[in-house]
């Protein structure tokens, strides 16, 4: 029974990791990334994106994965998955550097989901899998998922490889995106806080960024919401319900 709840889960967080894969080699890709980020940050940012989803995207996709107290798990994978493709196509429209998209890496999440269900006869005459039904993963498909999830082990590309078959573990993957967008992020910030800049006095636009940027400091957090409050203040709200207020103007 668990097999077949969880199979359209499983495929779903694979799919997931699998274009979190293609959207960092992609963005390994780009040449002086730091400046040539910056258009494709600003399609996001000044648009109509949640401010969560903005986090998810450019800082924390492992935390995008709910916990099994959200009914909406397959729902937040979906929309998580096509928010990738989404970055995907607007770096190639802006850049001109395509996804390279090779490879369906599947069966990783069910191997360690019958890892986390079963008990294996290590003696000779019995090497099978035993399925322990008593085990408390069994009782939900995406707690299962989720927990294997954190289990597995993925490997990291070695000698600088980007051949995206290398599987990465879910909060690699974090890391990764977190290091290709942090030094562009920077930069938007201060170029933005010069009165010579085109979007100096924006906000709203500051606030989203610099939540972004708290985002990608935190380790444990990361922003879902940011308002401006008076003429130069941003207070930001993590996932943890506290609250920061900056200023939107400048590099704090």
């Amino acid at each position: 029974m668990v097999n077949v709840l969880a199979d359209h889960t499983i495929e779903l967080t694979e799919d997931y990791v699998r274009e979190l894969v293609y959207t960092n080699t992609q963005i390994q890709l780009l040449q002086s990334r730091d400046v040539r980020l910056i258009p494709v940050i600003r399609k996001f940012v000044v648009g109509d994106t949640p401010m969560a989803k903005l986090s998810y995207l450019f800082a924390a996709p492992a935390k995008a994965i709910p916990d099994e107290s959200n009914g909406n798990y397959e729902e937040r994978l979906q929309q998580c998955i096509d928010l990738q493709i989404e970055l995907q196509t607007v770096i190639t429209t802006l850049l001109g550097v395509s996804a390279t998209k090779k490879g369906r890496p599947r069966g990783l999440v069910r191997t360690a989901m019958r890892n986390l269900c079963c008990t294996r006869d290590t003696t000779e005459e019995r090497k099978t899998p035993t399925c322990d039904a008593t085990k408390p993963f069994i009782n939900s498909a995406s707690s299962l998922v989720r927990t294997a999830m954190r289990k597995l082990g993925w490997k990291r590309p070695t000698g600088g490889s980007t051949d995206v078959d290398t599987p990465y573990g879910l909060y690699e993957l974090e890391e990764n995106r977190k290091s290709l967008f942090r030094d562009a992020i920077k930069l938007f910030i201060l170029s933005a806080s010069r009165p010579t800049h085109e979007h100096y006095g924006d906000c709203n636009l500051m606030c989203r960024l610099k939540g972004v940027n708290r985002s990608i400091l935190q380790l444990d957090s990361f922003v879902t919401k940011a308002e401006v409050v008076g003429s130069n203040q941003c207070r930001l709200t993590d996932n943890h319900g506290n609250t920061t207020v900056v200023n939107c103007i400048g590099d704090d």
